[in-house]
């Protein structure tokens, strides 16, 4: 089965193309260019590393959110664009299980953040055992402080995600001892994971219609979060 994987809801962008099983290609940047600007062109490049043609993929598949709400729109509206226009099924998975999943094998508890701004974080708490992992809490848009207390006890607790490159500090600081940190590209959203995921889901007939994908935003945007606080009760959709 050949897969094309794409990710544009967080800082970095991620392409990846799978195929027999093995990933092909994988593009990650974090170059500073609008995802609009940058993720088409990182979509063509992977597909000419993979060596396989537009028209031979068989399943797209997107990251559904939580994140950037414009890159998460641009993800998923590039997503179902070519799912609609290949005829293909399209499988969608939150960021946070695909950061999660990309942090096997561990033994602990592995704990996605991403920036949510207004000292909160999007996360979500699993629970590893070698390969297997196990979503221990609702994703949920939280205060850093009250995740950190609910994890203090918690065994071998993995952070990852872009989070960690703002409260690095802060968990460090609060943390009894030596908190654990995803290095590398490990740390963020990686489209190869996300394929992988894909395809165990393509295989039992787990794709969806482009039609039926909705992002999943966790809460409000700010633009929403504004007007509400500046207008209050007056009704903001007639």
């Amino acid at each position: 089965m050949r897969i094309l994987a794409l990710d544009a809801a967080v800082n970095t962008a991620s392409v990846a193309v799978l195929a027999a099983g093995k990933i092909c290609a994988e593009v990650t940047l974090n170059t500073g260019l609008t995802h609009s600007e940058q993720l088409m062109p990182m979509v063509d490049r992977a597909l000419t590393l993979s060596g396989i043609d537009i028209a031979e993929i068989e399943g797209l598949a997107a990251t559904c959110g939580p994140g950037s709400f414009t890159g998460l729109r641009i993800g998923l509206a590039t997503a179902k664009g070519l799912a609609q226009g290949l005829q293909v099924p399209i499988v969608v998975k939150t960021t946070l299980d695909v950061l999660a999943a990309g942090q096997v094998p561990h033994m602990g508890i592995i704990c996605p953040i991403l920036n949510a701004r207004r000292k909160e974080v999007y996360t979500c708490v699993y629970k590893a055992d070698g390969d297997r992992i196990y979503r221990q809490s609702q994703p949920q848009a939280v205060a850093l402080s009250e995740l950190l207390a609910g994890l203090f006890e918690a065994p071998n607790v993995l952070f990852c995600g872009d989070g960690v490159d703002v409260y690095a500090e802060a968990i460090t600081a609060q943390w009894t001892g030596k908190p654990l940190f995803a290095q590398g590209l490990n740390r963020y959203v990686r489209a190869g994971v996300l394929a992988e995921l894909a395809e165990a889901d393509l295989k039992v007939g787990k794709g969806k219609s482009y039609l039926t994908v909705e992002p999943y935003y966790l809460r409000q945007s700010e633009a929403v979060l504004n007007w509400e606080k500046s207008h209050p009760g007056e009704c903001l959709y007639d």
